[in-house]
């Protein structure tokens, strides 16, 4: 149901990650990109995903999901017929605490070249494969993911 793309230089740096992915049911495989921000890189996502999602994880840090964190972010975008989804999140303090980091929803209007998806994206597979189906495709090498996004957003109109 989901191929999932982290930005890990190799499986070793991203093992714990990878094996986190790999527990959870709504997973069909985990694969290594480069730069996620990078057109090559999600041209690269885009030709090796075959399920219906693709979960781009932004950070190299290991990744720790909630209780049923995908398959309340499939839920959604399945009934809500979006094209991509992201959710709050919390991160933990070199002290030990644990803090909320809620996003602003997102609205007509509201996507800017600063605005705040989280590090954990969930995008409908065939949405990002029509992006890379466009003519006059541009190569960026840090605002691909961007292009992406502005893409998504009128599809979700």
């Amino acid at each position: 149901m989901i191929d999932c793309f982290i930005p890990f230089g190799s499986e070793a740096d991203g093992q714990a990650t990878i094996d986190a992915l790999r527990t959870e049911p709504e997973v069909a495989s985990v694969r290594l990109i480069g730069n996620p921000w990078q057109t090559k890189s999600l041209r690269q996502m885009a030709a090796e995903a075959t399920s219906p999602y693709i979960l781009l994880y932004t950070k190299r840090f290991e990744l720790q999901l909630g209780y049923h964190a995908l398959a309340r972010m499939v839920a959604v975008a399945a009934d809500s017929g979006a094209s991509m989804v992201y959710a709050d999140h919390r991160i933990q303090l070199p002290d030990g605490t644990v803090e909320a980091r809620p996003l602003t929803d997102c609205q007509l209007g509201s996507v800017r070249d600063d605005f705040a998806f989280g590090s954990l994206l969930l995008l409908r597979t065939a949405d990002v494969k029509a992006y890379f189906g466009q003519e006059h495709q541009r190569e960026y090498q840090w605002a691909g993911l961007y292009d992406l996004r502005l893409f998504l957003s009128r599809r979700m109109l």
